[in-house]
């Protein structure tokens, strides 16, 4: 850890920690470091052991390492099990009159007090929810109250909440959702696709969803709306695979040629397919010509 805090340019951290760890010792350290703007923080805690105001979450302490950076432009709090801090006290560290003007935010348990870090998401182009156990909901609901609208937007969760926050949004550029979905939020999201149709270029979710909407078509033409869609990720995941081994459903030359077919791309665009072991790019030269690589 001394060695780090020689290096006293050091734009960007990367923190991988667990609870075996002196959280308060590590933050202490790393606050002495001025010149960060990328910060992002991995912890689990998984002592149950409660936090209260007479035995504060050493979680807090990170505020003085973010305090210490007022230039700090992307934030990525990654902390699971009971691992949760208080905004309030995190971000008390941040001169009231100075907040952070972050571009990049993402968060995958949201503290209760989630309105303490608001001033400083006034200038976000980019948020994560990516909570692996519950949506964000208190967080998306501030967002939309707040009318803070990122262009680009990843989600390991979709709900009614997030399907409103998203139809009232005024530009999405790029939308990802790390989740599986029933054909009703199927069509919500298409039908909030073909809204931002001017803008979205970009677009990823896992495919068996996707491709199960597509089989109706009123979804089909939807999506023929997205003319502007540059980039579309699909992910399979093999780790959950019963069939046979061989390429899934959705990364066959036939499906592939049939979603572009939907998309009617005339122009070199990408279409990317992955999975935990298997990824496939493929780029239209020429419309209806395909090239398809195994990587």
């Amino acid at each position: 850890m001394k060695l780090l805090l020689e290096f006293h340019q050091l734009s960007e951290l990367v923190l991988l920690i667990d609870d075996q760890q002196n959280l308060r010792h590590i933050f202490k350290c790393f606050s002495k470091l001025r010149n960060l703007r990328k910060l992002e923080i991995w912890l689990w805690l998984s002592s149950l052991k409660p936090y209260n105001q007479d035995w504060p979450s050493p979680i807090n302490d990170l505020g003085k390492v973010i305090g210490s950076n007022p230039n700090l432009t992307r934030l990525d709090l990654r902390w699971g099990g009971p691992a949760v801090g208080s905004f309030s006290t995190i971000f008390s560290h941040v001169p009231a009159g100075a907040p952070l003007k972050l571009e990049h935010f993402a968060i995958s348990n949201c503290p209760s007090d989630i309105t303490a870090i608001v001033p400083h998401l006034r200038s976000l182009t980019s948020i994560g929810l990516l909570s692996a156990f519950a949506p964000c909901t208190l967080l998306v609901q501030v967002l939309h109250s707040e009318r803070i609208f990122p262009p680009t937007i990843r989600t390991s969760h979709i709900d009614d909440h997030l399907i409103t926050y998203l139809s009232h949004h005024p530009r999405i550029v790029s939308l990802s959702i790390y989740a599986t979905f029933n054909e009703v939020f199927g069509k919500k999201i298409l039908q909030i696709m073909a809204l931002h149709s001017e803008s979205l270029t970009y677009f990823a979710t896992h495919s068996s969803s996707f491709i199960s909407c597509l089989e109706h078509v009123e979804n089909e033409l939807l999506l023929l709306q997205c003319t502007k869609l540059e980039q579309l990720l699909l992910w399979y995941n093999y780790a959950n695979r019963i069939d046979p081994p061989g390429p899934p459903k959705l990364v066959s030359g036939h499906s592939l040629r049939y979603i572009l077919a939907v998309l009617k791309i005339h122009v070199a665009r990408d279409v990317y397919c992955a999975s935990t072991n298997y990824c496939a790019s493929t780029k239209l030269i020429d419309a209806g010509v395909l090239q398809f690589q195994v990587i």
